[in-house]
């Protein structure tokens, strides 16, 4: 691959961890922060000047008040930095954080040669997150609207599981654990065809990497070799942050009968060595996740008997963790496989590659439908009401040591109206128009117009193309959903089972609006 050739710059946001790669048709380069593989979503700020990624994480440790943390899940509230003095709010600080990335991207390719930005975020993000990562990406980076492309990981899922990679079969539900910093969410889906995802179930365990990592910090805290030191550790703002990421580290090397060192690095004044088994955890009273694990795997319908699962995210290196998953899910599902991917951190992008990759194709169309499954209503599920941590902290400790704000509670019809006014800054770049509703609302009209004349046996009327929802101009779609509308109203003027089926509400979507 050379820098004059063309293709898309892929960047998958999470609020931990945000990877990139730059995509042609045959071939996929990985966009690395200096030395590092991927880019830690955080921002420090220093002697008036920014720090980014795995940058801004060495200097967080000596300047921990300056360091700033779920910007990107903050995009739908309307939450403020101070940065010497000068107030940023989070989609500011996002935009920052997401040229740092185009810029590196730079060292491997060229401007002119990133001809389509695609951004990919977890699938639960509300219409107003969504619009304000395009504004981001549009007011930012310098590129139109019809260039910023958005994907949610469902579909990648799809391309990567699907019949090419791991024989997954049209009839297959598939199982999915995603375990992030802050939340573990089951979905179980499936494929009908290569642009669309049923979604039958959904669930969100308030629990995640970062809560595993305040157990091991916890507990070490009360070590005989460190307890004295307690006070002065949790009145550093330094030694905190130091403290929290060696138990970080730590957590990732936890195996069953092995002893594993704590030693961070970064605190060399006081002797904090000490040494701790995976069972100093899990047979504690504090580690009660198993039994919220099982109410959650529960509260998954037996009767959708999914076929596969898979775990993505960091699950699989903490075997403790994936263990107690795995076992409550084939107690449950008895028949069950699960699909063993090479590498759960990388899963996410590698998905988002292969997935552009037929999109560059033509193998795909772009981000077509997402449909929810006979039975499942996303606005029913009270998503408001995900279990509270499993956890349970001394108060003064859990302030001190848990540097992951309180995981948000993810309402899916949340419309965020007070944010509004970030997106207000950008005007000039942001969109008018949800190019994607625009765009499903469409196709919708189109393949319930041609069922209407197929089932009233309309014939001086032909049936439309589907490749028509496919265009970016806002304008054209509405003019076609508008046109198609009307012709479905003509119809039912002068043919009776035409006009019976269109007061149905199977085919509620022709009416005119």
């Amino acid at each position: 691959m050379s820098k004059s050739d063309t293709g898309v710059l892929v960047i998958v946001l999470g609020n931990e961890y945000t990877t990139a790669s730059f995509v042609t048709k045959d071939s996929a380069k990985n966009v690395t922060d200096g030395p590092y593989s991927d880019f830690k979503t955080i921002i420090s700020n220093h002697d008036n000047r920014f720090y980014y990624s795995n940058f801004a994480s060495n200097v967080s440790l000596a300047h921990e008040k300056e360091t700033y943390r779920n910007f990107f899940l903050n995009l739908i509230n309307d939450v403020k930095y101070n940065c010497n003095g000068t107030e940023f709010n989070s989609f500011q600080l996002f935009c920052k954080f997401l040229n740092y990335v185009y810029e590196k991207a730079l060292n491997i390719t060229s401007k002119e040669s990133i001809n389509k930005i695609f951004i990919f975020f977890p699938y639960w993000a509300s219409d107003e997150f969504r619009k304000n990562i395009k504004a981001a990406a549009c007011f930012k980076l310098d590129y139109p609207q019809e260039d910023v492309l958005l994907g949610t990981f469902p579909y990648p899922m799809r391309a990567f599981l699907g019949y090419q990679k791991m024989d997954i079969k049209p009839e297959d539900k598939v199982l999915i654990v995603d375990f992030g910093a802050s939340n573990t969410e089951f979905f179980i889906m499936d494929f009908k065809d290569k642009n669309t995802v049923y979604l039958h179930d959904f669930y969100i365990l308030n629990f995640g990497g970062n809560d595993v990592t305040n157990i091991v910090a916890n507990h070490l805290l009360n070590d005989d070799k460190i307890k004295d030191y307690k006070n002065e550790i949790l009145k550093d703002e330094r030694l905190k942050r130091a403290f929290w990421e060696g138990a970080n580290k730590t957590k990732e090397n936890l195996i069953p009968n092995t002893t594993v060192p704590f030693n961070p690095v970064a605190i060399t004044h006081i002797d904090v060595q000490t040494t701790i088994k995976q069972t100093d955890i899990t047979d504690k009273a504090p580690y009660k996740v198993p039994i919220f694990i099982t109410e959650a795997v529960n509260s998954l319908r037996f009767d959708l008997k999914p076929t596969k699962f898979v775990f993505i995210g960091l699950a699989s290196n903490l075997k403790f963790f994936a263990d107690d998953i795995r076992n409550k899910i084939q107690e449950k599902y008895k028949d069950i496989k699960e699909i063993s991917v090479n590498s759960t951190k990388d899963f996410k992008l590698e998905s988002c590659i292969y997935f552009v990759q037929q999109f560059l194709g033509e193998e795909i169309k772009r981000r077509r439908k997402f449909k929810l499954g006979q039975h499942m209503n996303i606005y029913d599920k009270d998503l408001n009401q995900s279990f509270a941590k499993p956890v349970k902290f001394n108060k003064k400790m859990a302030v001190a040591l848990d540097f992951q704000q309180i995981s948000i509670n993810i309402k899916i019809d949340d419309k965020a109206d007070k944010f509004t006014k970030l997106v207000d800054q950008t005007k000039e770049s942001t969109p008018q128009y949800d190019i994607d509703k625009l765009q499903d609302e469409a196709s919708g009209v189109i393949i319930k117009f041609n069922d209407l004349l197929k089932q009233s046996d309309e014939k001086p009327y032909s049936p439309y193309d589907e490749e028509k929802c496919e265009s970016e101009d806002p304008n054209e779609l509405i003019y076609l959903i508008n046109e198609i509308r009307s012709k479905a109203d003509e119809i039912a003027k002068s043919n009776q089972k035409a006009k019976e089926l269109l007061n149905t509400k199977r085919f509620e979507i022709l009416k005119i609006q």
